[in-house]
């Protein structure tokens, strides 16, 4: 998410700030920040491999949601049949 300032991620998905709290788990809450244990976050400010544990490329939350084979039960299982066609902030508001 090069560019991004400073919590924007966070911004594209909840523009208001409350104290409301808001289901969600270790792993989705890294996917809407771009945050945590993610290795492109990872490799920003530690030095490690910025390269997912698949092999297939960098480890952010686009990949993760949309082309890593690890996730794919994942994606499956949660998202709509026709997830690869959505936008990311809109699929994670996504209702099962």
């Amino acid at each position: 998410m090069a560019g991004l300032y400073q919590g924007e991620t966070t911004l594209l998905h909840f523009p208001t700030v409350n104290l409301k709290r808001v289901q969600g788990n270790f792993y989705l809450n890294q996917v809407i920040t771009g945050h945590g244990s993610l290795a492109d976050y990872q490799g920003k400010f530690f030095g490690k491999s910025s390269t997912c544990d698949c092999g297939q490329e960098t480890e952010n939350r686009f990949h993760l949601v949309y082309k890593c084979i690890q996730w794919t039960a994942i994606t499956k299982k949660h998202f709509p049949r026709d997830f690869a066609m959505t936008p990311l902030d809109k699929l994670l508001h996504h209702k099962e």
